[in-house]
C-alpha cells in the first residue's frame, strides 16, 4: 500500500470554487481571477442559492459576501457547515464589514478567513492556493485512511479465517482444574505460538506436550501447526515421548524455514506408578514440586529446540523421576518468566517459585494469571504466555 503526501505546485487546479455575491459585477471579477488559476467556478446571488448550489454541486471551498437579500452570507455559512459533515469546506468571508466584532461574528458562524473589499487579487490569489493546499493534503489523508481502513478489514478477514483453521487443525486438552491436567496459554496478539497438547494413551499414560514457537503471533503459530498433528497421531498410537520427541524434529525441521523452530517439553506421567519422564528441549522452566509448592527435581533444557538438530545428531532421551509423594509438574514458556512490569522488571524465576509456593491447589493457574496480570499492570505483553500444571498422586498414594 502506497501513500502520497506529496503537493503538486498547482494544488488549485481543478478545485470547485463557489462564489456567493449579490453583485454582477463582484461577481465578474470573481470568476475571472478563478478561472486564470484552472479553477472551476460555481456562482450564487444569495445564501440561499448558495446553499442549494452547495448541496447540488459539493464545492471545495466558498467565497461568501456577508450583506445580501433572501439569506445573508452569516446565515448560509452556518448551514453550508452543517450539511458539510465530515468533509472539510473553508469559507472565506469577501465582505466590507471588516470591524472586530465582524469578524467575530464571522468566524463564530464557522468561516475560516476573512477577504477585504474591493478585494486585492494578488492576496486573493494567495488565500485561495494556501486554502487549495489544505484541501489536497486532506484529500489525500482521506485517500490514505480508506485504504488503512480497506487494508484492516482484509487483515482482520484473513485472520479470521486462519485461526478458524487452526482451530480445527490443534485439538487444545480440555484443562480439568479439579483433578490431573491444568493449563493455560495468553497470546500477545490475535494468534497463540504457545501450545499445550496432552492426551491419555492405550495404555494409561497421560502425556502432553508444551510447545513455543519463535517469536509470537501469526509467524509463531505457523511454527507450532506441525505438532499438533504429529503429537496426537503418534500419542493416540501409545508411542512414547521419546520417538515424538524425534518425529516432531524431523518434521518441524524439513517444514519451517532456517531460524525457525519449536522449543518443547514433553511430559509423560502414569498414575499406577512409574514417576514422572520428561524430556525438555528450549522450555526455560521445568520441574516437580512436592504438595505444598517446594521443588522437588527440575528439568533443565539439556537439549535444543525442536527443529534444530538433523536425526543423527537429535538426542531424543527423556529423564524419569520418581516424587515418592503426592506432587505436581510444572512447566511454563519464557512469556511468563520475562512478562514485566511497568519500571521493566520481569517476573524471573525467583518470584516465580514464590508464587508456586503459596498457589492454591485446586486451581494453580488461575492464580497464576491473577498473579502476573498484577505483576505487568498496565504494561503490554511481549510474547505469548504458558502455563502447564500436571498433578501426580506418587508412590505413597496409591
Amino acid at each position: 500500500m502506497t501513500m502520497n503526501l506529496h503537493q503538486s505546485e498547482n494544488d488549485h487546479a481543478g478545485l470547485k470554487v463557489l462564489i456567493v455575491d449579490d453583485t454582477e459585477l463582484n461577481l465578474m471579477l470573481l470568476e475571472k481571477c478563478l478561472q486564470k488559476m484552472d479553477m472551476t467556478v460555481l456562482k450564487a446571488r444569495d445564501g440561499s442559492e448558495a446553499v442549494q448550489a452547495f448541496q447540488r454541486d459539493a464545492p471545495d471551498m466558498v467565497l461568501m459576501d456577508v450583506v445580501m437579500p433572501v439569506m445573508d452570507g452569516l446565515e448560509a455559512t452556518r448551514q453550508i457547515k452543517q450539511l458539510s459533515g465530515d468533509r472539510w469546506v473553508p469559507v472565506v468571508m469577501v465582505t466590507s464589514l471588516y470591524s472586530a466584532d465582524d469578524i467575530v461574528t464571522g468566524l463564530e458562524a464557522g468561516a475560516e478567513d476573512y477577504l477585504l473589499k474591493p478585494v486585492n487579487f494578488s492576496i486573493l490569489q494567495s488565500k485561495v492556493t494556501n486554502f487549495a493546499r489544505a484541501i489536497r493534503m486532506q484529500q489525500t489523508l482521506k485517500d490514505n485512511l480508506d485504504q488503512l481502513r480497506a487494508y484492516r478489514q482484509n487483515a482482520e478477514a484473513e485472520n479470521e479465517l486462519a485461526m478458524q483453521v487452526m482451530e480445527k487443525m490443534i485439538r487444545q486438552t480440555a484443562g480439568d482444574k479439579t483433578k490431573t491436567l491444568q493449563h493455560l496459554t495468553i497470546p500477545a496478539t490475535s494468534f497463540s505460538g504457545d501450545v499445550i497438547l496432552g492426551g491419555a494413551t492405550p495404555g494409561g499414560l497421560l502425556q502432553v506436550i508444551l510447545a513455543d514457537g519463535t517469536d509470537h503471533g501469526l509467524a509463531a503459530a505457523l511454527n507450532v501447526m506441525p505438532v499438533a498433528d504429529v503429537f496426537y497421531a503418534m500419542n493416540d498410537k501409545g508411542l512414547p515421548i521419546e520417538q515424538i520427541g524425534r518425529e516432531l524434529n524431523r518434521k518441524v525441521a524439513a517444514l519451517m524455514p532456517t531460524g525457525r523452530f519449536v522449543a518443547a517439553v514433553l511430559v509423560a506421567t502414569d498414575p499406577n506408578g512409574g514417576g514422572i519422564k520428561a524430556w525438555n528441549g528450549g522450555i526455560p522452566f521445568a520441574a516437580v514440586f512436592d504438595a505444598d509448592g517446594n521443588m522437588l527435581h527440575q528439568w533443565h533444557s539439556s537439549q535444543p529446540p525442536l527443529g534444530l538438530l538433523n536425526g543423527d545428531d537429535f538426542e531424543d532421551t527423556a529423564e524419569v523421576f520418581e516424587p515418592g509423594t503426592e506432587s505436581f509438574f510444572f512447566a511454563c514458556s519464557d512469556g511468563l518468566l520475562e512478562a514485566e512490569d511497568s519500571a521493566g522488571e520481569p517476573v524471573g524465576q525467583e518470584r516465580l517459585l514464590q508464587w508456586l509456593k503459596s498457589a492454591p491447589r485446586g486451581d494453580k493457574t488461575g492464580y497464576l494469571l491473577d498473579k502476573v496480570r498484577n505483576h505487568m499492570g498496565t504494561a503490554a505483553g511481549h510474547d505469548d504466555i504458558s502455563i502447564l500444571v500436571v498433578a501426580y498422586p506418587g508412590a505413597n498414594s496409591r
